[in-house]
């Protein structure tokens, strides 16, 4: 809880950052706090069980991004937190909306000679119809990531559907193949509202079809506040 607690105080100084510098300079800059009751990463949690406090800041210019983000995690090789720096562009595509970005992780506090930084590439590809049904596609793929994992693939599918100006509901499968060999297939269903333009509320259920890999891969039920800068 005090680890929440450190990032939820360092999460708001980066927005305060961020606040003020929108202020100057050529560059865009937005920041993001979520305060879930659980973390959950690709499918399962990345908290067990515990509350998770998520803090970024992105500069845009133009198409061009880049920035960090801070979260606590509970990882098995003693991780508590993890520091994610990010860059990439994005962009609009015959009615498409694309991006494609680097992420540099690092779990920190991770027990000695733990393999506790990896990199990531990340492509999202989306497409709104109706100008309320979105469906979206992730590929998240890593060389080499952390710990004993070597080569890691996440494929998501998700779509969304806007019932009015407050609520949506929305869903997706992802698959996961990691080598060593310890796939899954993770699902989630849930609901939205946005407080206002800034302060949103989500709702949302997860599974996976492997419960016998331990309990971050059970389901949950999992309620995460975001307010943007």
């Amino acid at each position: 809880m005090r680890k929440a607690l450190l990032l939820l105080t360092a999460a708001f100084g980066l927005a305060a950052t961020a606040a003020n510098a929108t202020e100057v300079g050529p560059f865009d800059i937005g920041g993001e706090i979520k305060v879930g009751s659980e973390g959950i990463t690709k499918g399962i949690s990345e908290t067990e069980g515990n509350a998770q406090v998520v803090g970024a800041v992105t500069a845009t210019y133009k198409p061009f991004f880049a920035g960090i983000r801070l979260k606590n995690v509970k990882g098995s090789d003693g991780t508590d937190d993890q520091t994610q720096w990010f860059a990439g562009a994005k962009g609009d595509i015959a009615g498409f909306k694309a991006s494609l970005q680097l992420l540099y992780k690092t779990n920190n506090n991770a027990r000695p000679v733990t393999d506790d930084d990896f990199y990531e590439w990340q492509s999202d590809i989306s497409r709104t119809f109706n100008k309320s049904t979105t469906v979206k596609y992730t590929a998240i793929y890593s060389p080499d990531s952390s710990g004993a994992t070597e080569e890691a693939w996440w494929h998501d599918l998700s779509v969304s559907q806007k019932l009015n100006a407050k609520w949506a509901v929305s869903g997706g499968v992802g698959i996961r193949r990691l080598s060593p060999e310890r796939d899954y297939t993770g699902y989630n269903l849930g609901a939205s509202y946005a407080v206002t333009k800034a302060t949103g509320l989500d709702l949302r259920y997860y599974d996976t079809d492997k419960h016998e890999y331990g309990k971050r891969f059970g389901d949950r039920l999992v309620l995460t506040l975001t307010q943007k800068f």
